[in-house]
């Protein structure tokens, strides 16, 4: 394994072959009192080494690229693009990487070689704003968009870019490539977020799942109308469809129908999301649709229809003469919407409207009219392939689940699933919802349902009210929950944050190593004090460890600041009589006498800043958190004997929209029985989502004054929250937050409990900067040795 310095070495040996020098700036010629000096240069190429070494190695191979581009027209320029790389690559993907080179040769063409090194000496606001695109890609924001779909639709739906048209076949939702229709990014990006629930929507509304005995009589009157036969052994939307001489404009049809009655549901249950829709159709939908001078006969009435469904009017230049007919199917519609419709009432509706286009505009021809964008479009065949494939995989899970609950496996299984398959209350659990194996009539203990109610509720206290609204449609059927006990499958939905979370907090960028950068305000982190315990636990504490207090007082007591006076020097505090007279004798000798006259005090004081930043996870419930409290307490004595500037942090919380930060000790308060209460006080609560707690504790320690800091952080496992932010995700952000501290001079050091730490840490911290305890009562007395080693 390459050592940090041996890789640090490499790294400057590569930017020197590229860059062909060591420093840069301007020759300095100075004049000093020991004569004229001369400096060649006034940065060194280190600062470009320690840039390039936090890089991943993948992203570091695109930075040598664009660097030796730069090198070619001025090595000093190039030397200023290594120095701010790091920071760029937080700020824009590789894309805009090569953007930003561009635009600073462009400086260089424009305004000659200094603007064009001033432009790459750090990186602005403007220049974020200007490099980064219009349009957005799927590709960036898809695993953004996937966590957002899974708190949706309970994580059993794929997102896949298509360059056709816009739909979901039930299991998948295919979605534009890039969308650029908005000037703003993060508008591009509610686009993408409307499109996506409106999917959902089309689901849990059950828009594709269609019971064919609740459309039979609807089938045999368009049978007799149009004589066209039933097909087998396809799903009942592709069978409806097919009854209509014209597929495209009962494709239509339907869509504007069944759509209306989704978007109804949907503004009524989620608020919010009623408040994008709307959002999406004035900014972009409404503006587009198309003029009526380009649409035929039956073309116009639809369009007419779609419009005065979505706005409650038409555009300007409406023919008058279509007026009634396009009231007419608005109110067949309306009337369908006065009760609870379901997809079984739209389709009466199309059938009635198509039937009335056919009457008045018979021999029309149609071609269809541009699609509303957050609507796309419907595929009948591919939801019948989707459905089947559903329906298969949902029988192998129900005799799984009847094996496991151990219950009789009833006869022909898969043909009664499918009987009851569209009884169920939401499709979005056909993966193995509850109320199949009721329609079944399984009996299922009583001990099961208890403790789907439990996770429900405790489910939906984790996430808050906004996100309780979105998670309480997606347990109605409690399915998923039974099967989460069972397979014991990870959560990776993510909440979103409301302004009302944002509202008082710090908001703090985390890390996506998939994506390769940072999401923008990602988590909301507050300040708390934990609740004052009892100081008597102090006191407890130290009677319990009375032997090792004495010991450690000892020990620091020998790390205390020393004085001792040192003779014989140019300058200092007094005369050195001894050296006075022996400067008088040499004198008198002719002898030319020394000028060390002075006697100097070396104080050799100590400048240090240490903060301890405590994982308060409901992992730490019980005797771990009790030796935390010990060993702080053992701290607290023993630094209160050495006088170095210290503080304590816990940190806790459930998701990123509740990133807690506990201040127990301000680096300004003294060791008190409010402090002694603080930390008495301290207990196990949540999650350990570490990056926003790291980053804040930075800042908190970039603005102490002293030469020396350090972060030390007790912990018991790796970063993991209630979220998506579990494995990778999470060590990647904490490394990345650790890098961070890394450049604001910080030391972070690491005592964990976790055995498995092994397997992670050392990718975190480094290979010197971490402990791993075998037994978590070592700790009151591991604690002050490392920071004995740590601070002399």
């Amino acid at each position: 394994m390459v050592s940090k310095d041996e890789y640090k070495e490499k790294v400057r040996t590569e930017l020197f072959k590229i860059l062909g020098r060591s420093t840069f700036g301007k020759d300095v010629i100075e004049q000093r009192f020991t004569g004229v000096h001369f400096a060649r240069g006034l940065r060194s190429i280190d600062e470009a080494v320690e840039s390039i070494i936090t890089l991943d190695p993948q992203v570091k191979k695109e930075v040598y690229k664009l660097g030796k581009k730069l090198a070619k027209i001025d090595s000093e320029m190039a030397f200023h693009y290594f120095r701010t790389a790091a920071d760029a690559i937080n700020h824009f993907n590789f894309e805009d990487m090569q953007k930003w080179v561009d635009k600073g040769i462009m400086f260089y063409e424009r305004y000659g070689i200094v603007p064009a090194r001033n432009f790459f000496k750090g990186i602005t606001r403007e220049t974020i704003e200007e490099i980064h695109s219009v349009g957005l890609d799927l590709e960036k924001i898809n695993r953004v968009l996937s966590i957002y779909v899974d708190a949706l639709s309970g994580g059993r739906l794929k997102i896949t870019g298509t360059r056709e048209d816009i739909y979901t076949d039930t299991r998948t939702i295919f979605l534009p490539d890039n969308i650029s229709e908005l000037d703003k990014k993060e508008d591009n990006f509610l686009i993408y977020k409307v499109i996506a629930a409106h999917k959902y929507g089309q689901l849990r509304y059950r828009s594709f799942d269609i019971n064919p005995k609740k459309i039979e009589g609807t089938l045999r009157e368009l049978n007799k109308r149009y004589g066209r036969e039933e097909l087998e052994g396809v799903s009942g939307l592709e069978k409806f469809i097919n009854m209509f001489p014209q597929r495209k404009l009962a494709i239509d049809i339907f869509n504007i129908v069944e759509n209306t009655r989704v978007e109804k549901y949907l503004r009524q249950e989620f608020k919010g999301l009623g408040r994008d829709l709307d959002k999406v159709l004035n900014d972009v939908v409404w503006k587009n649709r198309p003029d009526f001078t380009d649409l035929s006969d039956k073309e116009i009435v639809i369009e007419g229809v779609l419009q005065k469904l979505l706005k409650g009017r038409t555009k300007k230049g409406f023919p008058e003469e279509w007026k009634k007919t396009v009231d007419e199917c608005c109110s067949i519609v309306n009337d369908m919407l006065k009760s609870r419709a379901t997809v079984e009432d739209s389709v009466a509706a199309t059938a009635r409207i198509y039937a009335l286009l056919e009457e008045r505009l018979g021999g029309v021809g149609y071609s269809g009219v541009p699609e509303v964008l957050f609507r796309g479009n419907v595929r009948p065949r591919r939801v019948t392939a989707a459905l089947k494939e559903t329906e298969s995989e949902l029988t192998l899970k129900m005799k799984k689940l009847l094996e496991e609950l151990d219950v009789e496996i009833p006869d022909d299984l898969e043909g009664r699933i499918i009987e009851v398959k569209n009884e169920v209350l939401d499709p979005l659990q056909h993966t193995a919802p509850l109320e199949f194996l009721a329609k079944l009539n399984v009996d299922i203990p009583d001990e099961i349902w208890e403790k789907i109610k439990k996770e429900i509720e405790r489910r939906l206290g984790e996430l808050g009210e906004i996100d309780a609204s979105l998670l309480t449609k997606v347990l109605d059927s409690a399915g998923r929950m039974v099967r989460a006990e069972i397979e014991a499958g990870e959560t990776t939905f993510q909440v979103e944050l409301t302004e009302e979370d944002m509202e008082g907090a710090y908001l703090y960028d985390e890390w996506d190593y998939k994506m390769g950068h940072y999401r923008a305000k990602w988590c909301a982190l507050r300040e708390k004090y934990v609740k004052k315990g009892n100081e008597v636990f102090v006191d407890k504490t130290l009677e319990k460890y009375i032997g090792l207090v004495h010991l450690i007082r000892r020990q620091f007591e020998m790390l205390r600041p020393q004085y001792r006076k040192l003779k014989r020097q140019f300058y200092g505090e007094e005369i050195d009589i001894d050296a006075f007279i022996e400067a008088k004798a040499d004198m008198r000798a002719g002898v030319t006498p020394s000028e060390k006259l002075y006697i100097k005090t070396d104080k050799r004081e100590r400048d240090i800043a240490v903060a301890f930043l405590v994982d308060l996870s409901g992992s730490t419930t019980g005797w771990v958190i009790e030796t935390e409290k010990e060993a702080l307490v053992l701290m607290c004595e023993a630094l209160q004997i050495l006088g170095d500037k210290y503080a304590i942090f816990g940190f806790s919380g459930r998701t990123r929209k509740q990133c807690d930060f506990y201040r127990i000790k301000d680096f300004e308060e003294t060791y008190s029985t409010e402090i002694k209460a603080r930390i008495s006080g301290m207990d196990a609560l949540d999650y350990t989502r570490m990056g926003p707690p790291i980053r804040h504790l930075n800042n908190i320690l970039e603005e102490e004054s002293a030469k020396i800091k350090i972060m030390i952080i007790l912990s018991d496992g790796k970063p993991e929250d209630f979220d998506e932010y579990k494995g990778e995700v999470g060590i990647e952000d904490t490394r990345k937050a650790l890098i961070e501290a890394k450049r604001k001079h910080i030391r972070p050091f690491c005592i964990t409990i976790d055995k498995e730490a092994k397997d992670y840490i050392s990718r975190m911290y480094g290979d010197v900067s971490f402990i791993i305890l075998d037994d978590v009562k070592d700790l009151p007395r591991k604690l002050p040795e490392v920071y004995r080693k740590l601070t002399t």
